[in-house]
């Protein structure tokens, strides 16, 4: 995988990891944290995610936010830049791995995500699921 393409996936995986959280309870997420995660919006037609991308979504979300949640302690604690990439690698790379591991893509990942704030309906299907 090309270092770039590695590093924005990353990124954006990073930032659903900090954004799904909040979303699985609910709550709205006014804008992502980093700017390469929203740089190219896409239409998307939430019709085309079947129950079960759905649920492999909110299981792959859950798992994600657990990750999200015992790393950002250690980045806050990260002394320096360096230290800061190294902890941001490993949570990525966990998080990738929970994410593929649901059988789900990190692209059909972001893509349900970006769809889900975008369109109030499917996020209430996600919701109804995550309960």
């Amino acid at each position: 995988m090309p270092s770039m393409f590695k590093r924005t996936v990353s990124a954006a995986v990073l930032a659903m990891g900090l954004a799904s959280a909040p979303f699985m309870v609910g709550a709205q997420q006014s804008g992502a944290p980093q700017g390469s995660v929203t740089s190219q919006p896409q239409a998307v037609d939430s019709s085309q995610f079947s129950d079960t991308d759905l649920q492999k979504f909110v299981a792959a979300s859950q798992k994600v936010a657990v990750i999200s949640q015992d790393y950002a302690p250690k980045l806050q604690e990260a002394e320096d830049p360096t230290e800061q990439q190294k902890v941001l690698e490993e949570a990525d790379q966990k998080m990738i791995s929970a994410v593929e591991k649901e059988g789900i893509s990190v692209d059909q990942f972001m893509m349900i995500n970006q769809a889900a704030q975008q369109d109030p309906a499917l996020a209430q299907r996600i919701q109804g699921i995550a309960q």
